[in-house]
């Protein structure tokens, strides 16, 4: 593994640790492609109160790190955001 991946996956990994349950579930939603009004008629919140959580969460830099993993890897970033967005929620479960 090349020390740019390794820096994004440590990276990815800190965000990941500093993060809320409600940082966690809209990071996960938002990654996974949902809309914004959806996951806030999903989680019973005010639009503007996921915006606000989804900026706290560091989503937009854990987007860019998927993005940069699969150019790095030359994959398709659909599978890698769906498998992002199923282990944040088997984070959230434990």
């Amino acid at each position: 593994m090349s020390q740019e991946v390794d820096v994004a996956l440590m990276y990815a990994t800190d965000i990941l640790n500093h993060m809320t349950d409600i940082q966690r579930q809209v990071a996960s939603f938002k990654i996974g492609g949902m809309l914004q009004k959806d996951i806030s008629a999903r989680l019973d919140k005010n639009e503007s109160t996921i915006s606000a959580h989804y900026s706290k969460s560091r989503g937009r830099q854990l987007t860019s790190i998927l993005a940069f993993l699969a150019e790095y890897y030359q994959v398709d970033d659909g599978p890698l955001r769906e498998g992002f967005s199923t282990s944040f929620e088997r984070r959230a479960e434990s």
